[in-house]
Formats: C-alpha cells, structure tokens, sequence
C-alpha cells in the first residue's frame, strides 16, 4: 500500500510490537493505533514517516524511551501516547517539530524536566504531561 495516507486502527484487538517496516509508508499522513495492545518500544526508524502529520499510539503497553530521532517528522501536528509505559525525558530535538500543536505524553513513566529548547516550539498549544514523574517540570523562562 505505497499510497496509504490515512489508517485507523483504534480500539481494536491488536497486540505485539509496533512493525519496523512501516516506516516505509511514505505517504502515510495520520496513523491512528490507539486502544490497542500493542508491546515494545516505539520504533526509531519510524521518523522516515515524513508525511506524518498526526500520530495517536495512547492506551497500548509501550515502553522505553522516547526517539530523539522523532525530530525529523517535520510536518507532525499531533502526537498522542498518553497511558503507555514511557520512561526517561523529553528529547530536546524534538524542538525541531514546529508544525506541532498538540502533545500528549500524560500517564507514563516520564522524568526529569521539559527542555529549555521546547520553548522554541511557537505553534504548541497543548502539552498534557500530567500523571508522570517530572521534577521542576516548567524552564525558569517560561
């Protein structure tokens, strides 16, 4: 399906790892897996996705860290993994995500602080981190 551009899987009985190889959807533009239960971590080479503009992966059994390498999905708006097994910090390369509006990393396993760097993402409008670990949780500029 080299042409896909939208897939909704939301809420159904999906289980196992997140697949590698659909990072070879290149014009995939919305990719809806939430409500699943899905395992593993998230996948690195997933940031090949370059026409991704929404990305919902929340209430599945995620783990791990979260890619820095992410940062290429340049035309991402939304991204959703709320309810997973999360863990570490917030990529300070993912200020490069400047299309982006909405992340929601709520009920994980995060720590640490948000980057200073994420102050350069001007068109963020909702950034839900509640229920996770994080310590001194806004940069002193804010």
């Amino acid at each position: 399906m080299p042409n896909l551009r939208y897939l909704d899987l939301d809420h159904n009985r999906l289980a196992g790892p997140l697949p590698h190889t659909w990072s070879r959807l290149e014009q995939l533009e919305v990719l809806w897996l939430g409500g699943n239960d899905l395992i593993g971590f998230l996948p690195v080479n997933w940031k090949d996705l370059g026409q991704l503009r929404v990305l919902s992966l929340s209430r599945n059994r995620l783990h791990g860290l979260l890619p820095a390498s992410w940062h290429a999905l340049g035309r991402l708006e939304s991204l959703r993994l709320s309810n997973n097994a999360l863990v570490g910090g917030l990529p300070p390369q993912w200020s490069r995500l400047q299309r982006l509006e909405a992340i929601r990393l709520d009920g994980n396993g995060l720590s640490g602080t948000v980057p200073e760097s994420w102050l350069n993402m001007d068109n963020l409008r909702i950034l839900d981190l509640g229920r996770n670990a994080f310590t001194e949780c806004l940069p002193a500029v804010w």
